[in-house]
């Protein structure tokens, strides 16, 4: 496992962790559609995002923090497949 800073992502990373949101996180805090979690994105303010990725490349995880309310927020979430196990299983 690495975990790697990127502030940009392709169609296919932003529908991974659409999917890992939505999966991850209570129904009332998902998004429906794809164009609602881009607008959810775009309008979080001063974002910095970290990926989980395993050994095969695959997101496993995504952290960021965000600005509201002139406050540092965050959020983390990690795939409940690999939660409460040790990493040493993924490499």
């Amino acid at each position: 496992m690495k975990v790697v800073h990127q502030n940009s992502f392709s169609e296919q990373e932003k529908e991974t962790l659409w999917q890992l949101r939505n999966s991850e996180y209570p129904i009332q805090f998902g998004h429906e559609t794809f164009q609602e979690f881009e607008s959810y994105c775009n309008a979080l303010v001063k974002t910095e995002n970290y990926i989980l990725i395993d050994s095969r490349n695959v997101i496993q995880g995504w952290a960021y923090t965000f600005l509201r309310d002139s406050e540092v927020w965050f959020a983390i979430m990690l795939n409940s497949e690999i939660q409460k196990k040790d990493t040493e299983e993924f490499y």
